[in-house]
């Protein structure tokens, strides 16, 4: 998202050319005074008025200026506000910002700002969640996830700021590759670790619409869709989930029958209860990669359920000897 474009401002009409001549002096003593009007009634400036009226305003009440309300001026001014040290007016400003829109990005990191310049632990916690809600709306916001990898190591928790960096790094190279399949599928897997995975399903969609052959991008949305059916509890979202985790992990193996792909695709299938389409899914993938630890730690589950004990047995020491040696 991207802040709104300046609102059109009224230009002052230039001054007559001939100006005209001063009445005499009884003429002026003879009419009316001018009716006197209050401080509070008199009309506000306009955005882009230069008759010095702004300064007169800002003496009475700087929250006078917010005419012409936008987002955007809101964000602007609030920011002057801020600069200023002046918090409360600021966060004034900004929430005014966001009762115009709801979702107008820079408004949360305004507000995060201003609570990272306030300090103290519960400022900086209170900064993440405004750079999130950012980031909920703009999730190539570069400026949130610096600010929230900075709000982190404030806290002392360099495992999430450095997650935050590492965003920061996919952001970028999205910002001059927006159809780049890796960086989208990269930031896919970013936000599926925050556990936002609407955000993270739509960028493995694009890493997939911009590469139709990139089976990464497709594995990860049918692994996606898996984890969806595994942890849904109502019966019919569970069978919806699967429904859509099937077309995207046969596109992937389309594309390459890789040890990784045909896993996935035999977890799918043991959902399904289709445990020997699952076991010969394993044995493909055991021929490919004999050293793949998973295969041998599912394929001994297949085999419990088919009741073949003996070699469910085996393939637990298998998985065991593997584990044991990484």
């Amino acid at each position: 998202m991207t802040e709104d474009s300046n609102p059109p401002s009224d230009t002052p009409e230039a001054p007559s050319a001939v100006a005209e001549a001063p009445p005499a002096a009884e003429e002026a003593e003879a009419r009316p005074a001018p009716p006197t009007v209050a401080a509070d009634k008199l009309p506000e400036p306009e955005e882009g008025d230069d008759s010095g009226k702004k300064g007169f305003f800002a003496k009475l009440n700087p929250l006078k200026l917010f005419t012409k309300d936008t987002p955007k001026s809101m964000v602007k001014r609030g920011r002057v506000l801020m600069e200023n040290r002046n918090f409360a007016q600021a966060t004034i400003a900004f929430k005014r910002a966001l009762e115009l829109d709801s979702e107008f990005t820079p408004a949360y990191e305004a507000i995060g700002d201003v609570l990272l310049k306030k300090g103290g632990r519960s400022n900086v916690t209170a900064a993440i969640e405004q750079y999130r809600e950012a980031v909920v709306r703009d999730p190539l916001s570069e400026k949130a996830y610096a600010n929230m990898a900075k709000a982190f190591d404030m806290l002392g928790k360099r495992k999430e700021a450095a997650l935050e960096k590492k965003k920061l790094v996919v952001v970028k190279t999205l910002d001059r590759e927006p159809e780049n399949p890796i960086a989208n599928n990269n930031m896919g897997i970013l936000f599926l670790q925050q556990k936002q995975v609407d955000t993270a399903l739509e960028y493995f969609g694009r890493a997939v619409k911009s590469n139709p052959t990139y089976d990464t991008g497709f594995r990860n949305m049918a692994l996606t869709y898996y984890r969806l059916a595994t942890e849904a509890e109502d019966p019919a979202k569970c069978e919806s989930y699967l429904e859509k985790a099937k077309p995207n992990i046969v596109k992937a193996l389309e594309v390459a029958e890789s040890p990784l792909s045909l896993m996935a695709h035999a977890r799918i299938l043991i959902m399904e209860e289709n445990y020997e389409d699952a076991l010969v899914a394993c044995e493909r993938a055991e021929k490919i990669d004999p050293a793949l630890k998973d295969v041998f730690g599912v394929k001994k589950n297949i085999l419990l359920k088919l009741n073949r004990l003996e070699e469910a047995n085996t393939a637990f020491e298998t998985y065991r000897y593997l584990n044991n040696n990484e």
